[in-house]
């Protein structure tokens, strides 16, 4: 009886260690690769001379403590159609500039004042995606995708142990 309570435990044990391991792997990979094309793709993106239309410092809490974010908008024109913005990068885990000062936060706004010009990068093939700053794959994308790696090569040795224990259970039980 407690031979097979240890056996269904393992199983369980296994296949919830193997489930979480796979699930976290995809998840890394899946979003190190997306920020990852998005920054290379920007790469393609198009110069374009912008105008700062509007600036100012919002106020958020986190479990750290309060933040205060730079909060900026632009616009300009392509083939005389005017678009307006408030990207600066064209990714997800780097378009957040908040700081725990509010010093910081608005000497930041202060290099873009309303009225002063900037160059943006504009996607070609949709214009009205843009952004300020066009920066290279990083290490936050190189550690998601090994990340992820790492974690389905750990679930494929669970796997492999899993299958040998069952053998081995198998072969014992015979």
């Amino acid at each position: 009886m407690k031979k097979t309570i240890n056996a269904a435990l393992y199983w369980v044990l296994t296949t919830l260690l193997l489930t979480i391991t796979f699930f976290f792997g995809l998840a890394f990979i899946t979003f190190g690769a997306y920020e990852a094309h998005k920054k290379l793709s920007a790469y393609n993106w198009l110069r374009v001379e912008a105008t700062i239309i509007s600036n100012s410092i919002y106020e958020t809490h986190a479990r750290n403590g309060t933040l205060w974010c730079p909060d900026w908008s632009y616009s300009y024109e392509v083939i005389g159609i005017r678009y307006e913005s408030n990207k600066m990068e064209p990714t997800i885990t780097t378009s957040l500039h908040c700081f725990s000062n509010k010093y910081e936060a608005e000497d930041n706004i202060n290099n873009l004042q309303v009225g002063s010009k900037v160059i943006a990068y504009y996607n070609p093939n949709n214009p009205s995606q843009s952004a300020i700053i066009v920066t290279k794959v990083g290490v936050l994308e190189f550690l998601l995708l090994f990340s992820g790696f790492l974690l389905l090569f750990t679930g494929i040795l669970i796997c492999k142990e899993a299958i040998k224990h069952k053998n081995n259970t198998t072969k014992s039980n015979a």
